[in-house]
């Protein structure tokens, strides 16, 4: 039974409102990021730096999701985001809240977050 497990609910929503904003986001480990604003198509994309480059693809893809929702949502307030992402250990991350091992994405999560994350799909 669901209500037996409430301690472990930490605070999520069990039913989630419908999104402002959907957001797609990705990452290439040679070209840089990209993320779209899909319901107006509106594109947002750069280049890695030297230093990004040389990251694994699961921090490349956090950052692409960093990236997108900072240039998407610049202008916005108090607005729910549906991002959704197509690499399993940065979706994993974010869900979590920086609850996976990777030493990589929780540096880059506490760098700007400190404790602050997203929902991911």
């Amino acid at each position: 039974m669901w209500a037996l497990h409430l301690e472990k609910w930490n605070g999520k929503c069990i039913i989630s409102p419908n999104p402002d904003l959907i957001i797609e986001s990705d990452a290439s480990s040679k070209q840089g990021w990209g993320a779209v604003d899909v319901a107006q198509n509106i594109r947002m994309g750069g280049p890695w730096d030297e230093t990004e480059k040389a990251l694994h693809i699961n921090a490349l893809e956090l950052k692409a999701a960093e990236f997108g929702l900072k240039s998407l949502t610049k202008d916005k307030t108090d607005i729910h985001v549906h991002l959704k992402m197509d690499n399993v250990s940065a979706v994993a991350h974010i869900n979590r809240m920086g609850g996976t091992r990777s030493p990589i994405l929780l540096k880059i999560n506490r760098a700007r977050y400190g404790n602050i994350a997203y929902k991911g799909e």
